[in-house]
């Protein structure tokens, strides 16, 4: 059964001041919001798939997540997942 879909944000994990003014500006919830910087800091690329891997568990067919992350210089990338049925 399709719900209505849900949108959620995993950012890269180099701050929380920063993620949370994001969240803020762009009016996501906490409870849309995943992060995990607070317990291990800033693991580099790895940050954002680590937060993914553990919440994995948590999304439902029809939820949306948005994953942006940062590198070195001037290089970023996002993606939009979509969950879909395993049916």
């Amino acid at each position: 059964m399709y719900r209505e879909a849900r949108l959620y944000f995993i950012g890269h994990q180099a701050n929380l001041r920063m993620l949370e003014s994001v969240c803020n500006r762009c009016e996501i919830s906490q409870d849309k919001h995943f992060f995990n910087v607070d317990e291990f800091g800033n693991t580099g690329a790895a940050g954002a798939p680590i937060v993914l891997s553990q919440n994995w568990h948590k999304f439902k067919e029809g939820d949306r997540l948005a994953l942006i992350v940062v590198g070195a210089g001037l290089t970023w990338a996002s993606m939009m997942i979509e969950f879909l049925s395993d049916a």
